[in-house]
């Protein structure tokens, strides 16, 4: 049985914005020259683990709080997710979340890979 609550897309944009502004960042904003040089896939991948963790901790603070859908909203805010989707309703956000470790440690390159290919 899905016990989650179901917001609005207007509700869940509001939320995620207020979460992204409580964490001292901005939604969607425009990457400079050297972060769109990190951009991997149509994802943003952070230059550090403990930049990464950061973001998905905004992230899973988020699925904790308000359900799936507004995490997911938020991480797409955040530039980290592509496309729409319910996948944190399958995966969570680890699977994302070890995906940019693993690109920063060189294990895997999701340059042109979308989220199934990666897998």
């Amino acid at each position: 049985m899905d016990t989650e609550k179901k917001y609005t897309e207007e509700e869940m944009k509001a939320i995620a914005n207020e979460e992204i502004r409580k964490a001292g960042l901005k939604a969607n904003k425009e990457l400079n020259l050297d972060e769109m040089e990190k951009v991997s896939g149509g994802i943003y991948v952070p230059d550090t683990h403990e930049e990464i963790d950061r973001l998905w901790d905004i992230v899973q603070d988020t699925m904790d709080r308000y359900g799936s859908d507004v995490a997911y909203l938020t991480a797409q805010e955040l530039n980290l997710v592509a496309g729409k989707g319910t996948l944190f309703t399958d995966y969570g956000t680890g699977v994302f979340r070890q995906r940019m470790h693993d690109e920063i440690d060189g294990k895997l390159n999701m340059k042109g890979l979308d989220a199934w290919s990666a897998h």
